[in-house]
């Protein structure tokens, strides 16, 4: 009996894991999603794309 507990606990626990995953994705997806809509592509490509770069370029 405490073998079947501890199993579906576990099950539990990955699946809230996933599901946490699965949220802040979906929150930073959002997210970039109303960037997109309020500032239109080349901000996004301006501002995030080129730091990016820069960052790697200059490490």
């Amino acid at each position: 009996m405490d073998f079947g507990k501890e199993n579906s606990r576990r099950g539990g626990h990955s699946l809230d894991w996933t599901l946490t995953v699965f949220l802040i994705l979906l929150v930073l997806f959002l997210g970039l999603l109303i960037l997109i809509y309020d500032h239109g592509w080349d901000f996004v490509f301006q501002s995030g794309i080129r730091e990016g770069l820069d960052a790697l370029v200059n490490r």
